[in-house]
């Protein structure tokens, strides 16, 4: 689908020297300050403070009475420390947005309306009835499954062609490939979306197209794991690993940050190991 090789005369020009200093340059406390405080207030960010890359996925209903999965809409629950990175780029990636955004993008760009491409479309539809010497050809393609995927590496290689540095590349890589999520069912972390083992769901680590939702408590006993309903559950292997995840009984699971002795996270640290 993506090809080996990108020929720069299709790409658009792209940054020049002095936009890939500002995207790698330290950040100021004043750019720290407004990637902060640009995050939505409705956000619990003073509060939540647990891992860094940790992000929780609930389903927020679209209308009152929600029938079917389509009337849902995910959302990301992620703390305030990787917001903070995160934020911090995108507000440098603004400034060099418009050399590197075609005109004809329309979606997701302030200032511009995605309608605006529907009535040029509907205008060419209408010309194509128009009668002349010349031949027209009209395709209908499903963008929406277009965009069901995406290869990283042809878009760092875009970027790469585009005149991103590699250091900013590399921190866009770690962004979006360091991060683990779970998944929230009624108020309670799904055992079988739970990152047990690395950076993927257990459903998906066993490529398990029926599993029903029970949360992780559902595979307790005692404040031990159940170790019997484990194993009538998954393969021996996995289910070896998990039960040796120690259970902190009347606490919750604590994060230790592994770039400090002390366990403890830093922004500082954490901008360290990310450049």
């Amino acid at each position: 689908m993506f090809p080996e090789e990108i020929d720069s005369e299709h790409l658009d020009n792209g940054l020049t020297d002095e936009d890939r200093r500002s995207l790698c340059a330290m950040p100021t406390l004043e750019e720290v300050r407004k990637a902060v405080f640009n995050i939505d207030p409705d956000v619990v960010w003073r509060w939540v403070w647990g891992s860094f890359t940790a992000t929780t996925i609930s389903l927020i209903s679209k209308t009152a009475n929600p029938t079917c999965w389509s009337k849902y809409r995910p959302i990301s629950l992620c703390n305030v420390m990787n917001k903070i990175c995160t934020k911090l780029m995108t507000l440098r990636l603004w400034h060099v947005l418009p050399k590197v955004i075609s005109l004809s993008q329309s979606g997701f760009v302030p200032g511009r309306l995605l309608s605006d491409n529907v009535l040029l479309a509907q205008e060419l539809v209408h010309s194509l009835e128009s009668r002349g010497p010349e031949v027209n050809v009209v395709f209908k393609l499903d963008m929406a499954k277009a965009y069901d995927r995406v290869s990283w590496e042809f878009l760092y290689e875009v970027l790469r062609r585009k005149g991103f540095p590699q250091r900013w590349i590399g921190l866009v890589a770690n962004a979006v490939s360091h991060c683990w999520f779970s998944v929230l069912v009624n108020g309670s972390v799904s055992f079988w979306h739970d990152n047990w083992l690395g950076e993927k769901p257990l459903a998906q680590l066993l490529h398990k197209d029926t599993y029903t939702m029970e949360p992780v408590s559902y595979y307790w006993h005692e404040g031990d794991w159940n170790v019997p309903r484990i194993l009538r559950t998954i393969l021996m292997s996995f289910a070896q690993t998990i039960c040796q995840i120690l259970i902190a009984a009347g606490h919750g699971d604590k994060i230790v940050w592994t770039g400090s002795s002390a366990g403890d996270f830093s922004t500082k640290l954490e901008w360290e190991a990310i450049r």
